[in-house]
């Protein structure tokens, strides 16, 4: 070869093949360790916060949560949000809170969650770009409907998709909206 380089392709031995094995048996061995530790989440009287951003129908939005659980299978959410979308050619920006009552399955009882939770969803929505934004623009009142699956990577660490729908009671150019995101919870 030039300038003196070589490849070297290795060899498969019994040693390497052994080397392989071990190494997947502590790999699997750390796993289960970690579900049996895995079995702390959703404790009466724990806390926690979650910071969760996506799409949504038109835009995208952000997230910042607080949760305080009052079970292993039920929490009381309370999260700010903010939305910026573009509908119909105006841009609108939404900032809202949110308080939902979660209810929690954990099937398997190892670190995914599944929760579903609904309660009332209030803020304020900015519409510019349009001739009648006096009619559009203001405190927008409604409700929203949260689907929520949770796996933890750590013991206090989750991962969270959060999936919503909201409806509001005014006109708006978004009455509905339609979120889907991705985030993080940490417990503490």
């Amino acid at each position: 070869m030039p300038n003196g380089f070589r490849i070297r392709i290795g060899v498969v031995t019994k040693s390497r093949i052994m080397k392989i094995k071990f190494m997947v048996i502590g790999i699997m061995l750390s796993l289960v360790t970690g579900l049996v530790q895995a079995q702390i989440f959703h404790l009466k009287g724990a806390s926690a916060i979650s910071a969760a951003g996506g799409i949504t129908g038109s835009g995208i939005f952000g997230e910042l949560g607080y949760q305080r659980f009052f079970s292993s299978k039920v929490y009381l959410k309370i999260a700010g949000n903010y939305e910026s979308a573009k509908v119909n050619g105006a841009s609108v920006s939404t900032t809202l809170l949110d308080i939902e009552i979660f209810f929690g399955l954990n099937p398997g009882g190892g670190r995914f969650f599944i929760n579903g939770g609904f309660g009332p969803s209030t803020g304020y929505e900015k519409v510019s770009g349009l001739e009648s934004e006096s009619k559009i623009a203001g405190m927008k009142y409604g409700f929203l409907v949260t689907l929520e699956p949770e796996i933890y990577v750590s013991n206090k660490v989750g991962i969270i998709i959060p999936v919503s729908q909201r409806l509001y009671f005014q006109e708006s150019l978004t009455r509905k909206k339609f979120n889907v995101g991705l985030g993080l919870r940490v417990l503490f």
